[in-house]
């Protein structure tokens, strides 16, 4: 059993009340959608696992990563794919591009992805969750049926999951 959930410690009290961080085998901790361009930064991923860990147990928690940016002037929301492929080359520590339209879009990129999953490791968090994974450029192409997907990375530093590997590996989790 699993559940996600939106950490406001409101909810992580609710969760520990029903006893749900030792009934449930994962607690997704969603830590992305704040308000505006800024709706998942490094120091708001910090605070989620610390407000969860504190109140739950840290071993079936998971820090949510998201794999899309937020418009700053309407919130609406974009694909890193398209991101990375309008903005080639991405810096790795960017998490802000312009939007072409006098505002800003923000994401999380390649240095705050593997950021983001070194702390949840270093807290012993069970890991990570991904909102969306096929938001992610890709790598290699990808076949179904007939149809073949082309490589949308412009480097190979360029994928979120590789940042996500890299990070686990660094710590030495495989």
């Amino acid at each position: 059993v699993t559940l996600a959930y939106y950490p406001d410690s409101r909810q992580e009290r609710l969760l520990k009340a029903q006893k749900l961080d030792e009934g449930a085998d994962l607690l997704h901790m969603m830590s992305y959608d704040q308000s505006g361009g800024h709706h998942s930064t490094t120091e708001f991923g910090i605070k989620t696992a610390d407000q969860g860990a504190a109140v739950l147990r840290p071993e079936r928690l998971t820090l949510g990563l998201p794999f899309y940016g937020r418009r700053s002037r309407d919130g609406d929301w974009i694909t890193y794919e398209d991101l990375v492929q309008k903005h080639d080359p991405l810096l790795a520590d960017a998490d802000f591009v312009s939007d072409g339209a006098g505002g800003t879009v923000g994401f999380n990129g390649v240095k705050t992805i593997g950021e983001k999953t070194k702390y949840a490791l270093k807290k012993g968090l069970a890991g990570v969750m991904i909102w969306e994974v096929g938001q992610d450029c890709r790598l290699v192409p990808v076949t179904h049926g007939e149809d073949t997907h082309v490589r949308t990375c412009p480097s190979d530093d360029s994928s979120l999951l590789r940042a996500i590997s890299g990070a686990v590996a660094a710590a030495g989790r495989s």
